[in-house]
């Protein structure tokens, strides 16, 4: 009986000298996207994996560039009629760039996750349609934005003068940022900051929010619909004003020396010493727990 290949590999490599790009622009379809620096002045680009054998000349890797703008696409280019049977695909695009300061990045994937670690440039931005984004020690001069429509988001170790992360389902995990300004938002699944210096504002429509810092640096916002808010930090906040609301939650307070505006169930204002950062909390159907 003959036998049937049930996958066929996938490798395309194409080098490209770096020393006149400043800006990266990567799109891919159906495709894990790792970025990552190395020690070589040249571009570095693979593609590798494994698709369904009816799929191995629809793969395409086309590598362009415009001025000092290099762009890198992978896509499938599927016949218009009816496809039957099961597509199998698995693929990896490596982008390994020389390690220096870029005006632009940006990798958009539509079905697949970006992996991205120690880079550098004035504007950063990573989206996974569908697949996680996780991101380390990455410094971006003006913003980091990262998004998700179904996955989670896990940065560590960003740097920026404004940090966005947006995950539609999927939790959003913040550890050691430091910016002006930290924006996160889950509409399903929880937020959760470990360690952060700056502003942070923090939503989530369906699940709870868990911020842990080592001290208080800026002011804090954040709103669950369906969820608990939970803020600790390791040493005690001295100076800040404090404006709890919940419309079935309580507040549970350790806090000595806060001095009381209002405090009811569902309702808490006050000012620990000169009120220098503002904390504002709202919850729908949850408590807010704040302690050092």
């Amino acid at each position: 009986m003959l036998g049937f290949k049930k996958t066929e590999e996938i490798y395309r490599e194409k080098i490209v000298e770096g020393s006149e790009v400043n800006a990266l622009a990567i799109d891919t379809s159906s495709t894990e996207v790792i970025l990552s620096p190395h020690a070589s002045e040249d571009i570095k680009i693979e593609l590798k994996g494994e698709v369904s054998p009816k799929l191995k000349d629809s793969i395409r890797m086309d590598v362009t560039q415009q001025g000092h703008a290099l762009n890198v696409q992978v896509k499938i280019e599927r016949d218009s009629g009816f496809s039957f049977g099961i597509e199998m695909i698995k693929l990896a695009l490596s982008v390994q760039v020389p390690g220096k300061l870029y005006e632009e990045i940006t990798v958009e994937t539509s079905s697949g996750g970006v992996e991205a670690s120690d880079l550098e440039g004035k504007k950063v931005k990573f989206t996974a349609s569908s697949g996680e984004v996780d991101a380390a020690r990455i410094k971006a001069h003006t913003e980091f934005k990262s998004k998700t429509n179904s996955g989670g988001i896990h940065l560590n170790g960003i740097e920026a003068n404004v940090i966005y992360a947006k995950a539609n389902s999927g939790t959003v995990l913040l550890q050691n940022l430091t910016a002006a300004d930290i924006h996160a938002k889950a509409s399903s699944g929880k937020v959760i900051g470990k360690k952060w210096t700056g502003n942070i504002t923090a939503e989530s429509n369906s699940g709870g929010i868990d911020l842990h810092s080592a001290e208080l640096t800026g002011n804090v916002e954040a709103e669950a619909s369906s969820g608990d808010v939970m803020l600790y930090f390791d040493k005690k906040p001295e100076s800040f004003s404090l404006d709890f609301s919940g419309s079935s939650g309580e507040a549970h307070l350790e806090l000595d020396g806060f001095q009381y505006e209002k405090k009811k169930d569902h309702r808490i204002k006050g000012t620990m010493g000169e009120g220098k950062h503002t904390i504002r909390v709202k919850t729908s159907s949850g408590d807010f727990d704040f302690r050092y």
